[in-house]
């Protein structure tokens, strides 16, 4: 044993066969990196949200339309066009489609609220408005989004989804209000007494 241990090839041999055992290790996490799913997410540092852009990929299935799928991401079917550079409404089934992930900053605004006049008619989601579901109305942010919005007034803080467009008022040629509250969310934020408050809005991203 003694002989064979001060051989001067033992400690060559063994070299060989860690670097042998070393690359095929490698070699196996490489090609599972690289056989990701059309789903996974993909980053690159294109810098325009944050430091850091993250993308996903999302194959078109049988009866999918563009403004779901924009639904689904909270993301407006105007940046799918764009970011895949094609227009108008048409999809394909197996068409794979690169979708950003958007991080819809928080901001703090003045609020008001919506009602009676308004209770019945249609959304611009389509759904039939109710005054006691809690929801509110913006123009910016993509329908379907939950946001948290937190009143300055009283500090409560509700959870609610964006199904509407508005409010449109205009005062010195700006919009002076950015969210529309149902009557059921201005009554537990204390916004239907003033009329008008301030409140913070976060933007869940789920």
């Amino acid at each position: 044993m003694k002989k064979i241990i001060e051989n001067p090839l033992v400690p060559f041999c063994l070299t060989i066969i860690f670097a042998f055992l070393f690359f095929v290790t490698l070699s196996r996490v490489s090609s599972m990196s690289v056989s990701a799913s059309p789903a996974e997410i993909i980053t690159d540092n294109s810098g325009d949200i944050g430091s850091e852009a993250v993308w996903r990929e999302y194959e078109v299935k049988r009866g999918d339309s563009l403004a779901a799928i924009a639904g689904r991401y909270f993301v407006f079917p105007s940046q799918i066009r764009e970011w895949n550079s094609f227009t108008g409404n048409t999809l394909k089934p197996g068409q794979i489609l690169v979708i950003k992930k958007i991080e819809w900053p928080s901001f703090t605004c003045k609020a008001s609220w919506y009602g009676p006049g308004f209770h019945g008619k249609t959304m611009a989601n389509g759904e039939t408005y109710d005054m006691y579901r809690l929801s509110v109305a913006n123009r910016d942010l993509p329908l379907g989004i939950k946001v948290r919005v937190t009143s300055l007034i009283n500090n409560e803080s509700i959870v609610v989804p964006v199904l509407d467009r508005g409010p449109y008022t205009v005062k010195n040629g700006v919009y002076d209000r950015d969210i529309d509250l149902s009557y059921a969310a201005a009554k537990i934020l204390g916004a239907i007494g003033p009329g008008v408050i301030p409140v913070k809005v976060e933007p869940l991203n789920l």
